[in-house]
Parts: C-alpha cells; structure tokens; sequence
C-alpha cells in the first residue's frame, strides 16, 4: 500500500466515512429487491392495476418489452410518477406463469436504448 492510499484511507475514517468494500453477489441480489420494492411502493396504485390488467388481457403467445405496457398504460391516462415501476410488475406475473421471458431482447426506445427483455403472454 502506498503512503497516498495510506493517508486516503486515514482521512476517510477521520471523516466518518465507511471504507469502500467490494459488494457480494447477495449484497447486489437485496439491493435490486430493495430498489424494486420500493419502486412499486411509491407508483400509483391506479397505474399498477391498469398495467397488470393490460398484460393480463393480452393474448397469447403476444411478445412485448415493458416499455410497450408503459406506453398503453399512459395512453388511458394513468399516470405515475417513476415508470421503473413496470420492472416489478412485470417480474411478479412472471413468476405467476402470465408471463415469461423468451431469452431476446431488444432496444428500447427511453433508457438510451439499452437492451430489454422481450416477454410473451402465456395464458
């Protein structure tokens, strides 16, 4: 270790800083559940109904990325306020076997085009 990261590391607990450690695998697991969770808490409750509803009314075998639902959602005139609210939703009617992911993906069009699942309606 060199004197800089020395005297770093000395001002760091000086100042009350918690030192740096390399987070676990599980530390990043409830970080993305504590992140989803509370992303879903603070959604309206209306928007949530409405986008479950959307997906729940799609026929099978519909392919489809969240930003689709969000789109059809906002399109009847619900509203919230953080539309990362879809991830959440989309997960639990996965795991309700409403949904699943076909293993593609695709662009989307908000989030600087980053690649997102791609879901089919199963029944």
């Amino acid at each position: 270790m060199t004197a800089n990261s020395e005297a770093r590391k000395r001002a760091e607990r000086a100042w009350g800083q918690p030192e740096w450690h390399e987070p676990t695998f599980d530390d990043l697991l409830l970080e993305t559940a504590e992140g989803m969770a509370s992303v879903e808490a603070n959604a309206d409750l209306e928007w949530i109904e409405a986008a479950e509803s959307i997906v729940r009314n799609l026929t099978v075998g519909t392919r489809f990325i969240g930003e689709q639902i969000v789109d059809l959602v906002n399109s009847r005139g619900f509203v919230t306020h953080d539309l990362r609210a879809m991830g959440p939703i989309l997960q639990r009617l996965g795991r309700g076997g409403v949904i699943r992911k076909t293993g593609e993906y695709r662009a989307a069009r908000t989030s600087h085009g980053s690649p997102k699942p791609i879901w089919q309606k199963r029944r």
